[in-house]
């Protein structure tokens, strides 16, 4: 039977008291053959889950046992734990933000005695992880989380929010090191104190290391997307460790900018610099955002478009891995449940975001090719970059309600019906289309703004007749002066920014 305990997050200062704790030691190489793990899982017993009690506060802790043998088998026990406040025997433990890694390299831990599958990656993470003489409490996801329980899986992503800001850290860890990793992280270390490096020196100051930073940077681990919860939830700033080497978040951050402000011009610096302050934009507990910017992080519109360049093992978690940023009325109308088809997830995602903003805008962004089967009105949130050559792409923000009909005073009645997918929005007949002019967009360069201003006369030549027949010569005059011929149903932002097969299709 699983020992139960209560559960709350540490002291606060534990986490400046831990970077030390990780340094010692040396590299493993990791050469397990894979087919021989296999067939041992099939010739014994292996590792069975027991259901977590229906209180929706039940989570599982992962005990790692010590080993000063770095070469030993991984065993751990697992614990159930409940969040509650005041009790009395209170757990701790350290979350770990990682990445999952090939999951056809798989490798066997001991879990109570019993053998479990894990991937690779995981399997070197509690490698480092693992002190020589102390048990250690913490939180993984692959193991503390029955993965083929759809149901627990489901409500364990709900409770993601609270597990990494009730964590007493948590930590970081991108992936195995080398001499030019470990170099880099010792630099990094030195670089937090400002004023370190003579800028007329940065160069070659940067150099040594550059090799080492550019590793560090190509780590799985940055474009993950589960992993930005992870980094903002957490309650204290987080600990990052590469190999053995391991500093905290802040210090990093501000070895980064420190280089930034030394004005190195070395290649690649500024790709990795923007890694890191894609996080230093996003609101923490401990950073100083003010209430508007954490106020845009809690739209899942704007969490959507920030992160769409980010992976997931799943597709269900393009949009279950945001839910612990965003406002909680989503809780409502998007459940996790990874039963459902992607198709469904992502129209009801696409509803809320339709419905929250009362307006059409993000309809722009659902392009014709599809991974899954989801209507033409919505997005697929599998396709990594879903927005890049977006219809509506690149518009700026400040023209907005100067090229939109409405105005601000558009607020849409939408039905969605799920079983087949349509989107029914309430309107108001305008008018009829009379003439359809066909975009001719060059490539690049100035040809393309060009054929921006050519598209421009040609529909108002276009739309000309139709218009004084309709509104008279005078009224007609007016428009033209105005530009209001074309910038209600023209977007400049889609002609300088969307390919030519794309309008035409339109």
């Amino acid at each position: 039977m699983l020992a139960t305990t209560s559960l709350k997050s540490a002291s606060p200062h534990l986490h400046e008291t831990s970077v030390t704790d990780y340094e010692s030691g040396d590299e493993y190489p990791w050469d397990t053959d894979y087919q021989s793990l296999d067939t041992t899982l099939r010739n014994d017993t292996v590792f069975h889950y027991e259901k977590l009690g229906h209180a929706t506060s039940q989570i599982r802790t992962l005990t790692l046992a010590p080993a000063s043998d770095k070469r030993s088998d991984i065993h751990c026990r697992l614990e159930t734990a409940s969040f509650g406040y005041g009790t009395g025997n209170q757990a701790v433990y350290e979350a770990l933000s990682y990445t999952w890694g090939d999951p056809t390299q798989k490798r066997v831990i001991y879990v109570d005695g019993r053998p479990l599958l894990v991937t690779r990656n995981l399997d070197i993470a509690l490698r480092y992880l693992r002190k020589p003489f102390e048990p250690r409490v913490l939180w993984v996801d692959a193991v503390c989380i029955d993965q083929c329980n759809l149901q627990e899986k489901a409500q364990q992503v709900m409770m993601m929010k609270d597990i990494y800001r009730e964590a007493s850290c948590v930590l970081v860890w991108l992936g195995e090191s080398d001499n030019d990793i470990r170099k880099a992280m010792d630099q990094l270390k030195r670089l937090e104190a400002p004023g370190y490096i003579e800028p007329s020196l940065v160069n070659s100051f940067y150099e040594p290391f550059e090799a080492g930073l550019n590793k560090i940077f190509r780590k799985s681990w940055w474009s993950s997307l589960w992993v930005i919860q992870e980094v903002i939830l957490a309650e204290h700033p987080p600990l990052v460790g590469c190999g053995r080497k391991w500093l905290s978040w802040k210090a990093f951050q501000k070895a980064m900018m420190n280089l930034a402000l030394a004005k190195t011009d070395r290649d690649n610096f500024l790709e990795n610099l923007s890694a890191i302050l894609n996080f230093g934009i996003m609101p923490t507990p401990y950073s100083t955002h003010d209430e508007t910017q954490r106020a845009w992080w809690r739209r899942l519109e704007n969490v959507l478009n920030a992160t769409c360049d980010r992976d997931a093992t799943e597709p269900h978690d393009k949009i279950f891995a945001l839910l612990g940023l965003i406002d909680g009325s989503i809780s409502d109308s998007l459940i996790p449940d990874y039963g459902q088809p992607c198709s469904i997830i992502y129209q009801i995602a696409m509803v809320y975001v339709l419905e929250a903003a009362s307006n059409l805008d993000f309809l722009v962004k659902a392009m014709k090719q599809k991974r899954f089967d989801v209507p033409s009105w919505c997005i697929d949130f599998s396709k990594s970059n879903w927005n890049q050559h977006a219809y509506g792409q690149g518009w700026p923000i400040f023209l907005k309600n100067d090229h939109s009909a409405s105005g601000n005073l558009l607020k849409s009645k939408i039905s969605h019906n799920l079983d087949d997918g349509t989107l029914t929005v309430a309107g108001s007949v305008l008018g009829r289309i009379e003439h359809v002019v066909v975009s001719e967009l060059s490539p690049t360069g100035s040809a393309r703004f060009t054929n921006v201003l050519r598209d421009m006369v040609r529909f108002t030549i276009a739309a000309e007749p139709a218009l004084r027949a309709r509104f008279g010569e005078t009224t007609v005059l007016q428009m033209l002066a105005t530009g209001d011929v074309w910038k209600t149903t023209m977007n400049p932002g889609d002609l300088l920014y969307t390919n030519s097969e794309s309008l035409n299709e339109t």
